[in-house]
């Protein structure tokens, strides 16, 4: 194909297209449908004029290895439902991933929408590096480099949720690196927060795990909670 959008209409959900060496400059829409570049080094998605997102996605499926640039006051990745997302990266942008997934399914706790980010490196958002807001499910987040946004790093507003961040490092935010909220339940492991204002936000009773955090080089304070 020579389009994304091309192999896109031919799709089916629990597809994969997979995306050769280039620079693409479409805004995808996937549903159920993964995506998988050469590598964030080789296979660039800068999106085109329109569209809130280079990359909106819902359903279940897998993003991996490409990069996204998308222009100033648009999101990078935009997620509903479960994914994961691995060996990708992130430049510029409002939010560098956004995951507001929906609480429209029925059952029980093995039906609640599920994101994996392994090996993610975000710089330069605008707002957030990574936006939690969905109303259930968990998040899990290993190997993740978030650095340079101009808000908070890392930001989980999501009540009834857990979220887990190993081997997680935020730097150079003004806000600060990892900010939880609203009774998130956020644990975090072997990780780093340096450069911010504040290292770590824990407020609206949301509770912190922390094993093995390194906070460094905060203007303000390492670590504030707030009931």
């Amino acid at each position: 194909h020579d389009t994304i959008a091309a192999a896109l209409a031919e799709a089916r959900p629990g597809d994969t297209i997979r995306l050769a060496a280039g620079t693409y400059y479409e805004s995808i829409v996937l549903v159920g449908v993964s995506l998988v570049g050469a590598g964030p080094e080789q296979t660039v998605l800068k999106g085109s004029a329109s569209g809130a997102a280079v990359v909106s996605a819902t359903g279940n499926g897998t993003l991996a290895g490409f990069r996204v640039e998308p222009a100033d006051g648009r999101t990078a990745i935009l997620l509903g439902g479960s994914w994961t997302v691995r060996d990708c990266a992130t430049a510029g942008g409002t939010i560098g991933v956004a995951w507001p997934a929906s609480s429209d399914r029925q059952g029980g706790a093995d039906d609640a929408p599920h994101l994996d980010l392994q090996n993610l490196t975000i710089r330069n958002a605008e707002r957030c590096g990574v936006s939690l807001l969905p109303a259930t499910g968990t998040a899990n987040l290993s190997g993740c480099e978030v650095t340079d946004c101009r808000g908070t790093c890392l930001q989980s507003e999501c009540a009834s949720v857990g979220v887990t961040a190993s081997s997680f490092h935020a730097q150079g935010a003004p806000t600060c690196g990892i900010w939880a909220d609203s009774s998130c339940a956020l644990t975090v492991t072997d990780s780093r927060c340096s450069g911010s204002q504040f290292g770590v936000m824990v407020t609206d009773q949301a509770a912190l795990r922390a094993t093995r955090l390194q906070i460094s080089g905060t203007q303000r304070s390492g670590l504030i909670g707030e009931s």
